[in-house]
């Protein structure tokens, strides 16, 4: 079933909330030498790139505050 603009926004945030899981009370170090972390956080990362190039482009020009 294709995917409408409800669906990408809720796996952006799904993946903005697994992030923040992942890394809260983990330092900078810490994440730098937890390969594990990071290939989770990159995954999720990579997940809200491919969901807000489904956003449509009006959608994202009426939310320029946003870095898309």
């Amino acid at each position: 079933m294709k995917k409408n603009l409800y669906d990408h926004l809720q796996d952006i945030l799904e993946c903005i909330s697994k992030i923040e899981e992942y890394t809260t009370g983990l330092s900078e170090q810490d994440f730098a030498s937890n390969s594990e972390k990071q290939g989770a956080v990159f995954m999720r990362l990579a997940i809200i790139g491919e969901s807000v190039k489904q956003l449509p482009i009006d959608f994202r020009h009426h939310h320029p505050d946003i870095a898309w």
